[in-house]
């Protein structure tokens, strides 16, 4: 018997003591131990709990699975190094896979003539990285079992906790470290002198600046959940002077994109204040808010909301390299969220993960239109490194913060209708070869098979995603409601810019000449582009909405007037001169153009046009008249003030000495190899390097005097 209870006492485990376990020492196990003696420290032992031990797969058990996956990958024809070959990070998924994601996040891409696999295809990138403090954790325990002359069950720690552990101290000490020094690096530094309660417009204009963005700003950005954030508002609005600061930054961003899309007169006879003194006070009061709730190093998603709609209100106002600097600033913020990947989105409740989608791919729509304007489509985020899925098609009373799962998506239209179509779109985009090529062709190898797909292969995708996009969105929208509307014309003017943009790297790709019939393709494609722009310009429908269609479409624009000039008698000639006219008049009719250097460029190209369709209709002694866009390019370029403000651009007759093809992504003759203009580098502008000209986007949608500067950008 005593040798049975000697074995039993000898089996009891013991394990070191608390202090010796979290500072890595050899403890000797006796209470008190010799290091807590040293130091005199309280020497507390390590209470014993039960735990399962590590589950050890045989070999065969291993190998099993491998040959499982394996058959998997040969199933649905993806290529893969066997068993010990290199492994790669991209994984196919076909629809009937259980871990299939939803077919609304879906790139499409052409296989043949296969329409359906290819609406069911979806390529994207497995993003759950390894955690450094895990390993290092892991390491450590390691270490400590070969130190020790006991096996694994002395290790009884659970590594992930003490990984978020030790990762959660480390953050506090830094951010106590750093404390307020770094707050200001945007926006200056903050003046605390500033009491933002009485920048708060009265109680009855809130609500009115609530329903104006309700009404102009959120069916097309869907970053803000209405039901929760109206009650919050009317929560706080009688005691304004205690409002949480995140809360408050998220009220000055709404106030901004709210007065951003009232007009003067608008402004005037609700406010009774002038929209850029409204607009110039909101924007402070909402810096400032930015500031107070440390939005640099804030892990709040209304903090990065209210950046985003700040950035927003600032956009028609700023040079589009400063913005498109600033927008990446926001863009490195969601990705410390990491609100770009769905390892971190599900891991949120399914309200929370829904709306972060909605903030990603709002930033990076937005980043992307910036880019184009400063020319620097390169830097673009719509691209296939990050696999956030795209939003669901819900309205939003149907996502509630209490909710387990969410629903399914509808098969028709809600109030998320625009913010779904444009995703879905860019989620094709993102992975295709003509938009790549066009930013960085190394990233095709990361978007799949999509890389090895021919030009046709291309054309037969996007005629598959506008295929999905019609039966899915478009047959169901009421042309009769501003948002149908808009989601309409929106779909189609993508979609067409995306076949033109395909147009440029199919020629790229190609070593003869154009046909006829596909040059009259291009036209007929750039003339869909501006055509639908200029429909939602001048719609009553589209009025509200007018400040999100700022954009000048400069590349489809640029490719008319060179095609024209080219072949002036084509059939499309006259539709062109109508289209143009009809887009340049609903623009920019109210304000003064002269010394613009865009339109000099585009004064000079329009007028050469022109001139060789009259001497081609001469010959035939047709009749024509001068179309309105003519005549206004003619006004500006003999200009006095054009002249004084810009000779270096001028010829001898007055007009500007500019070829555009020095501003095309490719000349509209594929042979041609024109070269910028001294003249034009002088003056600041160079040759487009992707598919936009520098100053695609310089054009806001309304200027509040005729005589103020243009943007540089």
């Amino acid at each position: 018997m005593n040798g049975l209870r000697a074995v039993a006492a000898e089996s009891i485990r013991v394990l070191a003591c608390v202090r010796c376990h979290q500072r890595k020492l050899r403890c000797d196990r006796k209470f008190p131990c010799a290091n807590c003696v040293g130091v005199r420290s309280n020497c507390v032992p390590t209470p014993l709990t039960s735990r399962q031990r590590r589950r050890r797969f045989p070999e065969r058990d291993l190998l099993d699975r491998i040959r499982r996956y394996e058959g998997l990958l040969q199933q649905h024809n993806i290529a893969f190094e066997p068993l010990h070959g290199e492994v790669t990070d991209v994984v196919s998924i076909s629809k009937g896979s259980s871990s299939s994601p939803p077919s609304d996040d879906a790139p499409l891409r052409g296989r043949g003539n296969d329409v359906t696999s290819t609406l069911m295809e979806h390529t994207f990138l497995r993003t759950e990285t390894l955690n450094l403090w895990k390993s290092l954790e892991q390491q450590s325990q390691d270490s400590q079992s070969d130190r020790t002359s006991f096996t694994d069950e002395t290790l009884d720690e659970d590594i992930a906790q003490q990984t978020l552990t030790h990762e959660t101290t480390v953050q506090r000490a830094m951010d106590q470290l750093l404390l307020d020094n770094n707050n200001h690096l945007l926006f200056l530094a903050p003046n605390m002198d500033l009491n933002l309660s009485c920048l708060h417009p009265p109680h009855a204009h809130i609500f009115k600046l609530w329903q104006i963005y309700l009404g102009n700003v959120d069916p097309l950005l869907k970053v803000t959940h209405t039901p929760t954030l109206q009650a919050s508002i009317v929560d706080v609005v009688s005691d304004i002077a205690n409002i949480e600061p995140t809360l408050e930054a998220l009220m000055f961003g709404v106030y901004c994109v709210a007065v951003l899309t009232c007009t003067e007169s608008e402004c005037l006879a609700t406010f009774n204040v002038a929209r850029t003194e409204l607009l110039a006070q909101y924007q402070i009061a909402c810096r400032e808010a930015l500031l107070r709730c440390t939005f640099l190093h804030s892990q709040s998603r209304n903090c990065l909301t209210a950046l985003y709609l700040y950035l927003n209100s600032i956009k028609p106002e700023v040079d589009r390299r400063s913005l498109c600097a600033m927008l990446g600033t926001a863009v490195r913020i969601a990705q410390r969220l990491g609100i770009h990947t769905e390892s971190a989105n599900t891991r949120c409740s399914p309200f929370e993960a829904e709306m972060r989608r909605r903030l990603w791919w709002s930033l990076v729509l937005f980043d992307a239109r910036v880019c184009e304007g400063s020319n620097d489509l390169n830097l673009s985020t719509l691209i296939p490194i990050w696999d956030c899925k795209t939003p669901s098609n819900l309205n939003d009373f149907e996502i509630r913060p209490e909710m387990k799962s969410l629903l399914a998506p509808h098969e028709y239209p809600t109030e998320a209708l625009y913010v779904v179509m444009r995703t879905n779109i860019s989620q094709h985009i993102r992975h295709s070869d003509f938009h790549l090529d066009f930013i960085n062709p190394a990233l095709k190898t990361i978007a799949g098979d999509l890389c090895n797909s021919t030009p046709s292969d291309e054309i037969d995708g996007l005629t598959a995603l506008e295929r999905m996009i019609d039966s899915k969105y478009l047959d169901k929208c009421d042309p009769d409601n501003p948002l149908h509307f808009v989601v309409l014309w929106t779909a189609r003017s993508q979609l067409a810019k995306s076949r033109l943009i395909k147009h440029y790297w199919a020629c790229s790709r190609l070593p003869k000449e154009q046909t006829d019939g596909q040059w009259d393709e291009a036209m007929s494609l750039a003339l869909t582009v501006i055509e639908c722009e200029a429909i939602l310009v001048s719609s009553l429908l589209s009025k509200n909405f007018g400040w999100h269609f700022s954009h000048f479409q400069f590349l489809a624009h640029a490719h008319i007037i060179q095609d024209l000039t080219r072949r002036p008698t084509q059939t499309h000639a006259n539709r062109a001169w109508n289209i143009m006219s009809d887009d340049f008049r609903s623009r920019f009719q109210e304000f003064s153009l002269e010394g613009h250097p865009i339109f000099m460029l585009l004064a000079n190209s329009i007028i050469k046009a022109w001139k060789a369709y009259e001497e081609a209709v001469m010959e035939r002694r047709d009749v024509h008249t001068e179309p309105w866009i003519v005549h206004e390019m003619k006004r500006i370029s003999s200009s006095k003030l054009h002249d004084t403000q810009v000779p270096h651009l001028l010829d001898s007759d007055g007009i500007t000495n500019v070829d555009l093809n020095n501003f095309l992504p490719m000349p509209l003759d594929p042979f041609s190899q024109g070269q910028p203009s001294d003249d034009v580098e002088a003056y600041g502008i160079t040759a487009a390097s992707g598919w936009w000209a520098p100053a695609a986007e310089c054009l806001p949608a309304g200027w509040q005097i005729e005589t103020r500067a243009f943007p540089h950008s």
